[in-house]
């Protein structure tokens, strides 16, 4: 759907989600996505317990999957962006949580989680003085991650957008990823070349689906096809499967296959 959600199965069989997709507030039931889809893949590839959840943000689109999950499944730890949401939903999910036992941490940069000797992920967003008057706060305070494992290295992004980018354009880090989950469903940036100039991903992700808000953008797509990046999109390819032995990295799509330039 127009959601996001990010399933990683490590080498130490840590299980980690980032979101879990959602409807819209605007659509309904955002806790159906959760229910139809996410609990049955999980119980399906018999995984039963969480050591790490994010959510990157409170949009029912990132964190609707999250409520019919907690309480469910055991989930060890919670990390959130320390944004405030506007959703009662969002408030009972944090409650469930804390009530099943989960440990809820609030994300900011330089926190990193460790699994092994070869896995980290280190948080290089939001900073500790939050964004403000962005025009989207919510999505410019998302947590955003960089998953290293050996020397492959995967940049997710929640749904920032310009202030958040430029941001980390101005910081004095690398930014490089092998793959790249493309920020906010594809949406319009203006810094995006800049952006993608600094990541320099041999794969991008779009998760998108349906949606009234022209995702992803025209602008975006021409920006990745102009670098022949490898461009996956959950609305064409379907489920997008990433692996990687730390060395080489591997990309499966469950529907239509991607097309290599």
């Amino acid at each position: 759907g127009q959601g996001a959600a990010v399933l990683i199965e490590t080498p130490c069989s840590a299980v980690i989600m980032v979101d879990a997709g959602g409807e819209p507030a605007y659509s309904g039931n955002p806790a159906a996505v959760g229910e139809k889809v996410v609990l049955p893949y999980l119980r399906s590839q018999g995984i039963r317990y969480l050591d790490l959840a994010i959510i990157t943000h409170p949009h029912e689109d990132h964190f609707g999957g999250f409520i019919p999950l907690i309480g469910a499944i055991p989930v060890e730890q919670l990390l959130i962006s320390p944004v405030t949401g506007n959703s009662e939903l969002y408030d009972l999910l944090l409650k469930n949580a804390i009530n099943s036992g989960t440990m809820v941490i609030e994300a900011v940069e330089g926190m990193a989680w460790a699994c092994g000797g070869d896995l980290q992920i280190e948080i290089i967003s939001p900073p500790g003085r939050l964004l403000t008057g962005t025009g989207s706060d919510l999505n410019n305070n998302s947590v955003v991650a960089l998953i290293r494992f050996k020397e492959i290295v995967i940049m997710l992004t929640g749904d920032i957008e310009d202030a958040a980018a430029v941001r980390l354009l101005g910081k004095n880090i690398n930014l490089s990823a092998h793959v790249l989950q493309v920020p906010h469903h594809g949406g319009y940036m203006n810094s995006f070349p800049e952006f993608i100039e600094a990541v320099s991903p041999t794969v991008a992700v779009i998760q998108t689906g349906p949606n009234p808000f022209g995702h992803p953008h025209p602008y975006i797509i021409d920006t990745l096809e102009e670098i022949e990046v490898i461009t996956c999109r959950t609305d064409l390819h379907g489920a997008v499967i990433v692996k990687s032995d730390g060395y080489l990295v591997e990309v499966e799509t469950v529907e239509q296959p991607v097309l290599f330039k």
